[in-house]
């Protein structure tokens, strides 16, 4: 059997594909990235959608709600408290320089970790792309962790990034 009709053959090297507009996100969606190991501090409105996503499995995450006033409250997430924060207090404490400009977020929004609150989820059994969801009932801040000891030599278990995906209640205005 014979093919009759081929397509158009156009001499020359392969041409690449265009991207019109990379990392594109819709109106009111903004892209977190938490580094396992890492922690990021985010300020948040009352109706935001917070999205917790496990990229690659077996990261543990905890997250630390603060209002307007600075104080550490759960409730804010639609959760109770379930954890210390000590996973994000044990980073904080191994003075790793990756985290000076969180921790200078902190500090200038004069957030205490002393005795805070936090949600802990996701494990080390915690498969890859789960996810979890949140929605902000008062305006504050909110700090997430991926929080995790140096890996070992004899074993697999390094951190790994997750990232949260924030929709905004209110677009804001680009300036």
């Amino acid at each position: 059997m014979t093919i009759s009709v081929y397509p158009e053959i156009v001499a020359g090297p392969p041409r690449p594909s265009l991207v019109v507009q990379p990392g594109l996100l819709l109106p009111g969606m903004e892209r977190y990235h938490v580094p396992g190991g890492g922690a990021v501090l985010i300020d948040i409105e009352a109706g935001d959608h917070v999205t917790v996503r496990n990229l690659e499995g077996g990261q543990a995450c905890e997250l630390v709600a603060f209002d307007a006033a600075g104080r550490a409250d759960p409730g804010m997430l639609g959760t109770r408290s379930n954890s210390d924060a000590s996973g994000l207090k044990a980073l904080l404490v191994d003075g790793d320089e990756s985290l000076q400009k969180f921790r200078l977020g902190l500090a200038r929004r004069k957030l205490e970790l002393g005795r805070v609150e936090a949600v802990r989820f996701f494990d080390g059994a915690t498969a890859a792309g789960v996810e979890e969801r949140f929605v902000v009932s008062r305006p504050g801040s909110l700090v997430v962790a991926a929080p995790g000891a140096p890996m070992s030599v004899d074993s697999q278990d390094t951190t790994t990034p997750l990232v949260v995906m924030v929709k905004r209640a209110k677009v804001r205005a680009v300036s």
